[in-house]
Order: C-alpha cells, then structure tokens, then sequence
C-alpha cells in the first residue's frame, strides 16, 4: 500500500487537499469517486525525498497538441469507442512522446479510469489546461466542442510561438556577427594600425592601448575566451530555469522598449482566450486560474493572476 496526495473537488465546489492510502494510482481514483470528490491531481506522497531528483517530462509541442485535439474530436464525433479511436491514434503518431501519453492513457481507461483523471494525474505530459478543460468537457457532455475550440487554441499558441523564436533569431545572429567583428578588429586590423602610428613617433592614447591588450589577449587566448562564453551561456541557461532566475529574465524582458509590449500582447492574448474557454464551459472560476496561470508562460503575469485569486 502506498499514500499519494490528492487535490479535489467536493459537490459543493470547495477545493480540498489529503492523503489517501491506495495499491495504485488507480485504486486511490476510485476510492476518491467513492468519496464523491472530483480529482484534479493525484500523485504518490514520498517523505523523506527533499533531496531525491526531479523526474523531468518531455513536453508534447502545440502544433502536436492541436493536431491531437482535432483527430480526437473526430473520433469522438464519429461515435468510435475511445479507447479504440486512441490506440489508433497511438499507432498512427508520428511523436513518440505522444503515442506514450496516449498508450499511458488507454492503459488507465481500460483499468477503469477516467480521461479526466487520467490527463490531470501527475504522470501526464499534456498541459494542465487542456487536462482541466478536457475534464470540464467530459463532465458536461461537451467534449467534442472542447476539443474543438483546445485545438484551435493551441494551433495558435504554435504560430505565437513560431513567431516569438523568428523575432528572437535575428539579434542572436546580430549578437554573433557583431562579436566576431569585434574579435577580428582588435586581434588583426587594429595591431596593424597601431603599429603604423608607432612608426611615426605618435603616441597611443591610453583607451587604445587598452583595447590593445584586449585583442592580444582575445587573440593568444581565444580558447579561453571561448569557454567563458559557453560557461556563461549555460549558466544562463540554468538559471533562468530556477523560479528566481525566470523571474527576473522576464522583468528585464518586460523593460526593453517595444518588445515589452509585444510580450504583455501575448500573454493578455493567452489570459483572455483561456479565461474565455473556462467561462463558457462553466469551469469554477478559482480552479481555473489556476490553469490559466501555469499557460501563460510569464512569471510577472502568474505573481498577477495568484495575488487576484487571493483578493
């Protein structure tokens, strides 16, 4: 017997939190059904594992998720049994992650689990949105309609996605030509001016000299100046990936001139699109902000979100 932690829904809407002894993640859903209560998440409870390893989860892209919403909302529409129409889209996946969520999905189904629960268990690689919305949908009756509007909604998140890595591959390359100007100018062109300048008895003014021993050093030591530029991108790398360093790269994003409002566009895009799909499916509202704060994909917009859910 194992504990997992659960989060769920009562009849009367109220959110609660436990732990619940079960044999499986399976078990521990239907003595929760049993209980009357609608899970949102359920994943095992270990102790004593503060310093044990996060597992990390290959995300399924948005152009994939859209794809997967309209063949499902098809199969659904069609009337085909849903485990079948999954195996079938499992099969016909040409993403690998996706046909493992998807088998990972149908193996829940056929053990007596529900989509919903299924997509909000802590295992799942789609985005909780989706999961949540997919949940309202079976709930409801609606799934098809849901489907239908996740997969437009993700179709677009591809093309804004699309759009934001277009915008952000040209200063990139400005940023490397730029360096590389920079690298050839005081290690080759500027010590065959210098040395001209010598010969006529001028003096270098101290700047120049300076930039001097720069591009001599750039130029005995480029392998070393080559490693502290790949240590420095990876360090970065890292740390915008730590909730303060994500933080704070979207703050200094949020502070250059024009791409600023860009990326406020986007995210109000994201929050009201989202916001729309949980009201008009009837979603409780605080449950849903929930969701919606984790698909805005903005750490100054998420802190805005959880302080209007707290009042």
């Amino acid at each position: 017997m194992k504990n997992y932690k659960y989060i769920a829904l009562m009849l009367n809407g109220k959110k609660i939190k436990g732990v619940i002894n079960a044999n499986d993640f399976n078990d521990a859903r239907q003595k929760l059904r049993e209980k009357k209560l609608r899970v949102l998440e359920l994943k095992e409870h270990t102790e004593g594992t503060l310093f044990k390893k996060r597992e990390s989860k290959k995300k399924i892209k948005s152009d994939t998720i859209s794809h997967f919403c309209r063949q499902y909302g098809i199969i659904i529409a069609s009337g085909i049994n849903s485990i079948t129409g999954l195996e079938s889209l499992a099969q016909r996946s040409g993403n690998k992650v996706l046909s493992e969520e998807i088998n990972r999905i149908v193996g829940d189904l056929k053990a007596g689990a529900t989509l919903a629960d299924s997509m909000l268990d802590d295992k799942s690689k789609f985005p909780k949105l989706l999961s949540a919305m997919v949940a309202t949908g079976e709930a409801t009756g609606t799934l098809e309609e849901v489907l239908k509007s996740m997969g437009s909604f993700y179709e677009r998140e591809h093309r804004i996605n699309q759009k934001i890595k277009n915008a952000s591959t040209y200063p990139i390359i400005v940023g490397i030509v730029s360096f590389l100007m920079l690298f050839i100018f005081t290690s080759f062109i500027m010590p065959s001016m210098m040395e001209s300048i010598i010969e006529v008895g001028a003096e270098m003014p101290p700047i120049s000299q300076m930039i001097m021993k720069i591009g001599e050093f750039m130029k005995n030591y480029w392998y070393l100046v080559l490693l502290g530029i790949i240590g420095l991108g990876l360090f970065i790398k890292q740390y915008i990936k730590t909730p303060i360093g994500r933080y704070n790269k979207d703050v200094l994003v949020n502070k250059i001139p024009l791409l600023n409002k860009g990326i406020n566009a986007i995210v109000s895009m994201r929050f009201s699109k989202a916001l729309y799909l949980f009201v008009s499916t009837g979603f409780p509202l605080l449950q849903g902000l929930d969701y919606i704060k984790e698909s805005l994909n903005n750490s100054i917009a998420e802190k805005a979100v959880q302080k209007a859910k707290e009042g």
